[in-house]
């Protein structure tokens, strides 16, 4: 017999590090032969520290090896536990329990209530845990023989079982986390170097802004998604080493998740995504998206990551009322007809190619200070491996037509040179009462965001022509004057400031006239034509110019009273 004390620094048992580790404890060891079978064991009191906690308590080995104790865990710091790995580092808590151990050393059997503090990760606080674990095990080996005092001899250490990593039991895991917002449904988790996972999570109302606290730079800043995540995670067989190989099936019952004005919410109850044979699918998922201006669209996804990383997915844009994205167009009022699109994505999941289209249907547009609306606009886009380029786009506007047209090559997700053409022909302008005037143009707009980035050409540039069809101004005119009036001292003229960063086109338009620009009215009656040469436009949006010659035709007359 042996009484002793033994004390060890830096102890590592069951995968777990510990800083140190105290025991008393009483050996009587009378039959040699039958090895861990043959001997009484009383350990009155342990203690092994872990962190700022620790875990005490006693335990007995009779003969046949037989197990038995208790163990009370304290304030156990989560971030010390290494079984939780990288993850447990991002929260502030404690964990607790009381274990219980029985059967044999060759196939112990431990069954414990775990209790987890609320936990905290800079500004967020997740509930407080419970969770209730068992260690099943499997049937020992049969003893190969006995001894003299009759107690069995158990088998040498078996090298080939060891290298075939051949399960010990199971640890089964049960109960709740964060005040039941997972339920652990019979978790069980294979007990062997190569660990294997199999069993439910139940996720009701899953606090996504709380995880995703533990990104860096979202936990502190309040700069992180907010939502909610309800379904159920069933895992067929997930080896924690070999996650290709894994059989999981994730379905959705409610999700939203809100971001810088935004907000997507599920739309399809019961949508799954499943993961099988090395590939990772999604059926029927649809999603509804809002802008923080209130505009929502219906986007449904199919997706497929297979084996080697290759993504095959769709994300599209269900038919949507064109008047929902007036709002986010710049100079559009309001808006009628239908918008779809359609993106395509496949290849490598680091590297894929694009496909996908933009349509437009029966769209009628109506633009600020414009009194004539855009009707019977019909715009197709396509996006290919070259980039996008516009198939189709006509329109009516002021009893003529427009066809547009355009480029806009694609390398990687970086734009390159956007080349958009008008072709505009008998459009009547609506700028006003007594005032008309119909146009033919073909004009070009040229952006390069590869030149703007490097501070060189960065607006948009407009060149072309425009050809004055017919104008007439039939306002009415009047000139009035008097000597005090011509002789007195001109007040000093206001002039703004011009800020070129305000600046939004550069413009570069000739224009021309097919025929005489007629003025008619109580004051004048008259034509007027712009020279051979045409008057050439030039400046931006802000401050502009015209160079040519504009001739009155004679034969004019003016009307003094």
């Amino acid at each position: 017999a042996v009484d002793g004390r033994v004390a060890l620094d830096q102890v590592e048992l069951f995968d777990e590090r510990y800083a140190s580790a105290e025991a008393d404890f009483h050996l009587h060891w009378w039959d040699m032969d039958a090895g861990d079978h043959g001997y009484d064991l009383r350990v009155p009191s342990v203690t092994l520290r872990k962190g700022s906690g620790a875990i005490v308590g006693s335990l007995t080995v009779s003969p046949g090896a037989k197990l038995k104790g208790q163990l009370v865990a304290s304030a156990i710091p989560l971030s010390s536990i290494d079984a939780l790995g990288i993850y447990s580092r991002q929260w502030d808590g404690v964990v607790g329990g009381v274990a219980r151990l029985g059967g044999t050393l060759g196939a112990f059997e431990v069954t414990a209530n775990v209790d987890v503090s609320p936990l905290r990760q800079g500004r967020t606080q997740m509930p407080a845990s419970h969770l209730r674990v068992h260690f099943e095990p499997v049937a020992p080996p049969a003893p190969v023989g006995r001894t003299r005092c009759g107690h069995g001899i158990s088998p040498p250490f078996d090298l080939a079982r060891h290298r075939r990593d051949e399960s010990d039991g199971f640890i089964r895991v049960s109960g709740d986390l964060w005040d039941g917002q997972i339920q652990v449904d019979d978790l069980r988790i294979t007990r062997q170097r190569s660990k294997v996972v199999s069993g439910g999570l139940t996720l009701a109302s899953l606090d996504l802004g709380a995880i995703a606290a533990t990104i860096p730079g979202w936990a502190d800043d309040g700069l992180g998604p907010t939502g909610h995540l309800s379904g159920k995670l069933t895992l067929g067989h997930f080896p924690l080493d070999r996650p290709s190989e894994a059989r999981a099936e994730l379905t959705l019952g409610a999700m939203h998740v809100a971001a810088e004005g935004f907000r997507v919410e599920l739309a399809s109850p019961s949508a799954k995504v499943t993961l099988a044979g090395g590939e990772l699918t999604s059926h029927g998922l649809a999603w509804s998206v809002e802008t923080p201006l209130g505009q929502r669209g219906l986007f449904d996804l199919d997706a497929r990551i297979g084996r080697g990383q290759q993504l095959d997915a769709t994300l599209a844009l269900r038919e949507t009322s064109l008047g929902t994205l007036a709002p986010l167009l710049p100079g559009v009022e309001r808006a009628e007809g239908t918008v779809r699109a359609r993106l395509t994505a496949q290849g490598p999941l680091n590297a894929p190619s694009y496909t996908g289209s933009l349509e437009i249907h029966d769209g009628r547009v109506f633009l600020e200070r414009f009194d004539s609306p855009i009707d019977s606009l019909e715009l197709a886009v396509a996006l290919d491996n070259s980039g996008f380029s516009i198939e189709r786009g006509s329109a009516r506007i002021g009893g003529g037509t427009l066809r547009l047209s355009g480029t806009a090559p694609l390398a990687g997700t970086r734009l390159g040179r956007v080349s958009l053409g008008l072709r505009a022909r008998d459009v009547a302008l609506p700028l006003g009462d007594g005032i008309r005037v119909t146009v033919d143009s073909d004009l070009e707009a040229v952006h390069d965001p590869g030149r703007a980035d490097s501070g060189h050409g960065a607006l948009p540039r407009v060149t072309g022509t425009i050809d004055v069809v017919s104008a007439e101004y039939r306002r009415p005119m009047s000139v009035t004057a008097d000597l005090a009036a011509l002789t007195a001292r001109g007040k000093k003229t206001n002039v703004d400031a011009y800020d070129p960063t305000r600046d939004s086109v550069e413009l570069d338009v000739l224009v021309r006239s097919k025929n005489s620009m007629r003025v008619e009215n109580d004051l004048v009656e008259g034509e007027l034509r712009i020279d051979s040469a045409g008057l050439r436009i030039s400046g931006s949006d802000q401050r502009y110019g015209a160079v040519g010659a504009v001739q009155i035709v004679p034969g004019g007359r003016v009307r003094l009273r």
